[in-house]
């Protein structure tokens, strides 16, 4: 087992695997972002920066090429859902 970015992470929670496209994301709520590289840690890349906060999880289906990530403000609240797709 490897340890991957440890070094700029601030507080990562989320983590989902995209095993089609061999990517690895997940939710930094620390630095209120969502990140991906691919799952050796190459061509790392934060994809959202803006309008989160306290992002918490991510939910794949690699076999449409479908990412939903959901940022819980108030746990009180319903998540609020900032899909995009990913191909």
């Amino acid at each position: 087992m490897d340890t991957l970015h440890a070094a700029t992470l601030r507080n990562p929670d989320g983590l989902a695997v995209d095993w089609v496209a061999r990517n690895l994301y997940w939710c930094d709520k620390g630095l209120n972002t969502i990140e991906v590289s691919k799952l050796d840690g190459r061509f790392r890349k934060v994809l959202i920066n803006e309008g989160l906060q306290e992002p918490r999880a991510i939910a794949l289906d690699p076999r449409y090429g479908y990412v939903d990530i959901f940022s819980f403000c108030d746990f009180r609240a319903a998540p609020t859902n900032a899909g995009f797709q990913n191909r």
